[in-house]
């Protein structure tokens, strides 16, 4: 921008405009003028835009106070004077003087900055130097330190240059004029011209000649002489005007230091030699130990001497000398020690200049010559010490001596440092390290940023060292509470400063219970799971598959190989930075503004408290292990053990399949554990219904797929009870399928053989306390209500079942010790003094009216005695509360599956196959008198898979039973079984194969005689003979599939008619209302009756021979070559008919009509 002065502006305009018209530019005019002051205004603002970033906040801001030197009359400095007070800022490309109001009022670039001064002899002053053509400018600041630190920090890590901090303003700009860079006008080589000038100086203090300032202008001239014309322009009279004779010393390190001040000299080369006299002189003037107080110009001196070795050391040469000599680190840690923050200060730069390798000019045996160095440095151990001391939390202890200090640390156990550092060496500074404890995190809060990454990469040195001596380190992040704020950083920061938090994070959280558990008590408990590794693979491409990694910007030396974090703290960060919805992590923007929210509250309230005892010297712990952050969205899910559970049921009713769980056993037994706090044994419909059965639920599906991670559970005997005694007919429901699921495996045999062993166990154990608390009279009493409910649910088309009731009058059985008339019904007083009676919907009618209660008599026929009504669950269950979630007929079906697993589980016989005895305790239990019958007459369900189950447990029962199976027709099963009018026969048919030939139904002395199947069978006078034949020669399945079809061949006649017009007809009749009386109570008892025969008019003139109906057998066109099996066996017993047959008829045929039919000649 340039600002011109014209009287004929609007002249200029116009041929501006003209101009840019003609190359094809629309140029516009402001119409509006604009006075000095408003421009400067608006300029400064267009520059704010340009130079501010308004996303990112500046790297630091400190008050200053501009002043400018007033010089006397003599050239003497009588004081300072203030032009004004202001804000200093500093972004990554520039220095920013803001007024009070936060306008710009100047900013410079900082690649323009050429030089800082720390004014050693005023500990508030500060100056900084520019390139040629733009002025210098002091200030005072409190902060001065802090700033020069940041500033340095800044250029360094932005663009690998080292600005000079000197000790008083130099000549650089006033004395020398250099040249911009890449500027011809002026080629001087400043590193000739260094090495000359100390080769100069060295000579002047070995002898006792003095230097007078004409031959220090001879001998500068004479070197530039090649300049020409130029060269009067290097030296600026009034620096020679305001020199004194005598002083020939302090111009000699003058110019050197303006030589070091040149924008064009970085350092030293690395092959650069200087003579060893020289050397030797140079650390001759440094004390081997000091004496305070110092006189300021003495003092000063050192202090260049110092900076003079640090701005040699990355000679070859200088550094090999200096790592030859005992003497050259024990003046260096002398000034280091010393007392004065000046020397200290630059003692502890000069070591980090000692330490660095020089970037991009690496030579050979460097990396050898640096570790003697280090070696050498440190034989003494009090210099650790005194390296160390700095960073055990002085106050009084300078920014840049703590910048410095930290540097010579992360070159000596840092990567690359620590390429060069022997292993017994960084092994001495990790324990010294380790051993600062809260101290350390001071260094988090220093105004240059690389001092936060280096005390990064040296804690994860320690790290790497071993837990020991890491813990004191790790126990201090928590006490200073470093740990809250770099844990806000590493998720609500980007850039640098968050890649540096979450290796923090990552270093002091590996290995260390309190920070582990404070992880569990801030985040969900699914990015603990992420930690510890234990989540799904489902889970971590989830976490880990939405969130790109950040970008590298800028990183320096120091952290370029440092790599970012990997495995589960990499899926961690990336699953913080993601959103999520399922059953381990429910993680959204809102759940991270909440973490904010409340980590920002903690670390202010910390640091309130902080600053409240800081003036006094106390010290402030953060009570780490009582915080905890609370997600107000997530309160409203059911989360147990970490686990979200209406997500992950949610996850199983869509998939079929249950996510991978990191703790099942946990979640399990939390799950039970939050049940039991919510219930008791008098549980009840209440508000936390909806928790209840999530609970419920999630057992279910966890041990389901769980079970043998979980092993037998403790609380079988409690949910057993929990069946009975539950008002809930939803918790009834859930609690008969987690039983099913502690009780039942599905497919054992096909998982593992570890897999099978461990569920084995856990059944076994589960079913042994589950037996033991009559859990099986439980489940029967579940299954024998599906008689309750048999018109609540039609028949499945797909069963194919035969309509057919022959009863449809309601059956009133129930008795109650109080005489009320309902709905004009009949109440009569019985022999029992009970009164009768009512239906069992009467019973609960009344119960509801209030007119009867919990403890009012009740009787039913199948009962022993009057119970009161609370003791009889058939009423009890009845009145129960809630939704059902299962209808009868499955509740039914789960009962039998459990009963019929334990049955199989604990089988009645050994490996052999012989019969146990005494029979498993579930076997005995299901054979008393007051059970088994119940169990058979599950066969009247006339639910098909109910009927199935209950077949097939019967079997289970009886086949090794003989005692039970031999009495079996009594319980009127096979009058059951044969009045069943479905079509899904074939367990039903298992069942009459294993029993219809072993009833005692015979007088013991006809028991033998008896030969034929009809004989033998209690089924020979209900079903045609051809049908036992077909069971006991094809089999139970042959015999389901005749048993519903239409047969007429040799072998079996039998047809759907003969079933429903014969069969089925007088079963029903011969049973009665029995099935209407089960309806109104499912424990009624059956009353065996022999029934007379079944008459078969299809089967009149049919003659049944051994196994073949004659008729059919001798039709060759319907029956061609029909095989005839075990035909001797055949014809003897048709040999055998034929003489009975001869026996019964008379014979009225004669001689000679048999053989006129016979077609026979008359013998004889």
């Amino acid at each position: 921008v340039r600002v011109l002065c014209s009287q004929q502006r609007d002249a200029v305009f116009q041929k501006i405009a003209s101009y840019a018209r003609d190359i094809g530019v629309q140029l516009s005019t402001q119409k509006q003028d604009m006075d000095a002051s408003s421009f400067h205004s608006k300029y400064m603002a267009l520059q704010e835009q340009k130079i501010v970033s308004p996303t990112l906040a500046p790297i630091g801001r400190w008050h200053v106070t501009h002043i400018q030197r007033q010089v006397g009359a003599m050239g003497a400095a009588i004081g300072n004077v203030e032009l004004g007070q202001y804000l200093m800022e500093l972004t990554s490309t520039h220095l920013i003087e803001r007024c009070l109001d936060y306008t710009i009022n100047r900013r410079w670039s900082l690649a323009k900055l050429n030089w800082m001064c720390r004014y050693s002899e005023e500990s508030q002053r500060l100056a900084l130097g520019f390139t040629h053509g733009v002025e210098g400018v002091e200030y005072v600041s409190p902060h001065r330190d802090a700033m020069l630190s940041a500033i340095f920090d800044t250029i360094e890590c932005g663009t690998g240059r080292k600005v000079s901090i000197f000790n008083r303003k130099v000549s650089s700009g006033t004395t020398f004029h250099f040249p911009e860079a890449g500027s011809k006008a002026l080629e001087i080589d400043t590193e000739k011209t260094l090495m000359s000038w100390l080769t100069l100086w060295a000579k002047n203090k070995s002898s006792n000649f003095k230097f007078h300032e004409n031959q220090i202008q001879h001998k500068m001239q004479d070197f530039i002489a090649s300049t020409k014309d130029k060269a009067n322009q290097l030296l600026d009279s009034s620096y020679k005007d305001t020199r004194t004779l005598g002083s020939s010393e302090s111009m000699f390190q003058d110019y050197i230091y303006s030589i070091m001040a040149s924008p064009s000299f970085d350092r030293l080369g690395s092959s650069s030699k200087l003579d060893e006299a020289v050397l030797v002189t140079l650390f001759d003037q440094l004390p081997e130990s000091w004496k305070l107080p110092l006189d300021p110009a003495a003092e000063y001196a050192f202090m260049r001497l110092l900076k003079i070795v640090g701005w040699i050391s990355c000679s070859e040469h200088v550094l090999r000398y200096v790592a030859g000599e005992d003497r050259c680190f024990k003046r260096i840690f002398a000034a280091l020690g010393s007392g004065s923050d000046g020397l200290a200060l630059e003692a502890a730069s000069t070591l980090s200049m000692i330490f660095s390798a020089k970037a991009g000019a690496k030579v050979a045996g460097e990396t050898e010559l640096l570790q003697v160095a280090k070696s050498r440095a440190f034989k003494d151990i009090t210099h650790l010490d005194t390296l160390v001391r700095p960073l055990r939390g002085s106050k009084h202890v300078s920014p840049l001596q703590l910048m410095y200090t930290v540097k010579v640390f992360g070159q000596i156990v840092c990567f690359p440092g620590k390429l060069s550092t022997s292993s017994a060496l960084q092994k001495l500074v990790i324990q010294h390290l380790g051993g600062i404890g809260r101290p350390f995190f001071g260094l988090f809060s220093h105004p240059a940023e690389s001092v936060h990454h280096y005390a990064a990469y040296i804690m994860e040195s320690i790290s790497e060292s071993g837990s020991a001596i890491m813990e004191p380190i790790r126990n201090a992040a928590l006490q200073e509470g470093a740990y809250l704020s770099h844990l806000k950083s590493a998720i609500f920061s980007s850039g640098e400063p968050s890649k540096t938090s979450k290796r923090l994070i990552q270093i002091w959280t590996e290995g260390y219970g309190p920070a582990m558990e404070l992880v569990k008590r801030v985040f969900p408990r699914g990015f603990y799971f992420i930690l510890l590794g234990r989540l799904s693979k489902k889970g971590k491409a989830a976490a880990g598959g939405k969130a790109q990694p950040e970008k590298d910007h800028g990183a320096e030396e120091a952290n370029e190989n440092i790599k970012e974090p990997t495995g589960p703290w990499e899926i961690f960060w990336r699953a913080v930075a993601s959103d999520h919805s399922g059953a381990a992590l429910i993680w959204n923007e809102r759940c991270r503004t909440e973490l904010q929210d409340a980590l920002e509250r903690e670390e202010n309230s910390l640091l309130l408290a902080k600053n409240k005892v800081k003036d006094t010297g106390g010290t402030i712990s953060w009570n780490h292990t009582e915080f905890f952050v609370i997600y107000p969205s997530l309160e409203k899910e059911l989360s147990i053990a970490g686990i979200y559970i209406r997500l992950l049921l949610d996850s199983y009713e869509k998939s079929g399949v249950l996510e991978r769980l990191p703790n099942s056993k946990d979640v399990f037994l939390s799950l039970y554990g939050q049940f039991l706090g919510l219930s008791d044994l008098d549980i009840g419909y209440s508000a936390e219904k909806e928790t209840r059965e999530l609970c419920l639920k999630a057992m279910i599906c966890i041990y389901r797929q769980y079970g043998a991670e979980i092993g037998p559970f403790d609380g079988v005997a409690h949910c057993t009870l929990l069946l009975d005694k539950t008002k809930s007919n939803t918790y009834r429901h859930y609690l008969l399928q987690l039983l099913e699921a502690l009780l039942v495996k599905e497919d054992i045999t096909s998982i593992a053989v570890q897999q099978k062993k461990l569920w084995e166990v856990a059944i076994r154990a589960n079913s042994k306390v589950f037996i033991l608390n009559k859990g099986v009279e439980l489940c029967l009493e579940m299954a024998t209500n599906v008689h309750n409910y048999v018109s609540d649910f039609g028949m499945p088309t797909k069963s194919k079942l035969l309509a057919y009731d022959s009863h449809t009058n309601e059956v009133k059985d129930w008795h109650c010790d109080i005489d009320v008339t309902i709905e004009s019904a009949k109440v009569e007083k019985m022999e029992t003094g009970l009164y009768g009676g009512y239906s069992r919907d009467n019973i609960l009618k009344l119960y509801k009216d209030g007119k009867i209660d919990y403890r009012t008599l009740c009787w039913a026929p199948g009962m022993i005695e009057p119970l009161p009504l609370y003791q009889i669950r058939e009423l009890r269950w009845k009145l129960c509360e809630g939704k059902s979630v299962l209808n009868a007929m499955e509740a039914a079906k789960i009962a039998l599956h459990i009963i019929q697993a334990l049955s199989s589980l604990h089988a009645a016989y050994d490996a052999d196959g012989n019969a146990l005895h005494p029979l498993p305790l579930v076997h005995r239990q299901l054979s008393e008198s007051s059970t088994f019958p119940h169990v058979v007459q599950m066969l009247l369900a006339k639910a098909p898979d109910v009927v199935a189950e209950a077949a097939t447990l019967l079997k289970t029962i009886l086949e090794h039973n003989d005692e039970r199976i031999k009495c079996l027709f009594l319980s009127g099963a096979f009058f059951f079984i044969l009045s069943y009018p479905g079509s899904n026969f074939v367990q039903l048919a298992n069942l009459l194969l294993v029993s219809h030939q072993r009833q005692a139904f015979h007088n013991a002395d006809d028991a033998g005689t008896k030969t034929r199947i009809a004989e033998k069978s209690f089924l020979g006078s209900i079903l045609p003979e051809s049908l036992l034949h077909i069971l006991d020669h094809y089999g139970s399945e042959v015999f389901a599939k005749a048993f519903v079809s239409e047969n007429d061949t040799p072998e079996l006649v039998w047809t759907h008619e003969m079933r429903t017009k014969y069969l089925l007809p007088q079963i029903h009749q011969h049973v009665g209302d029995f099935n209407m009386r089960l309806k109104q109570h499912s424990h009624s008892l059956y009353d065996y009756n022999p029934m007379p025969p079944v008459e078969y008019p299809e089967l009149e003139g049919e003659v049944w021979c051994y196994r073949y109906y004659l008729a059919n057998l001798c039709d060759e066109d319907r029956f061609p070559e029909w095989d005839i099996k075990e035909h001797v066996e055949f014809l003897q017993s048709l040999l055998t008919k034929w003489r009975n047959e001869l026996l019964l008829t008379p014979v009225t045929l004669s001689y000679e009509d048999a053989c006129k039919i016979l077609e026979l000649e008359r013998f004889g």
